[in-house]
């Protein structure tokens, strides 16, 4: 959609929506636990799977940043993480809920400064493993 500037995604699957992707400005946030390989099975991945190697595609292709946030699930890029301080009834990740909303924000504001407004960085988090992909 040439409507679209610069896009965000928050641990959300594309479900082919980067088919058409050209050079607009991405980044994609996931839970910690997606930095780490693990085995796929059922339907779900499935799903993963085929998410995972068009995300893959469309940033060597059109370049982007893929950041993965250590301690979070994928609850916690909601605001679930702040309902409870029994995190065993909330489905989120380790980290403190303040902190994730801290670096979510901070995240996404930076990369939406640098891409829409040209100002600015994404800024650096000890918990957040961040991938530049430069496109062809």
């Amino acid at each position: 959609d040439p409507r679209i500037k610069s896009a965000v995604n928050l641990d959300g699957w594309t479900l082919q929506g980067l088919d058409h992707r050209t050079s607009q400005p991405m980044m994609i946030v996931y839970e910690g636990s997606a930095a780490i390989p693990h085995p796929e099975t059922g339907v779900e991945g499935a799903l993963n799977t085929t998410d995972k190697n068009a995300v893959e595609a469309s940033l060597k292709q059109h370049g982007g940043i893929r950041a993965f946030v250590a301690g979070t699930q994928h609850l916690d890029f909601t605001d679930q993480s702040l309902f409870s301080p029994f995190r065993s009834l909330t489905f989120t990740g380790p980290i403190a809920g303040q902190r994730i909303r801290e670096i979510t924000r901070g995240l996404v504001l930076g990369f939406f400064d640098q891409t829409l407004r040209r100002t600015g960085r994404v800024p650096i988090y000890p918990e957040v493993k961040m991938e530049r992909w430069p496109g062809q």
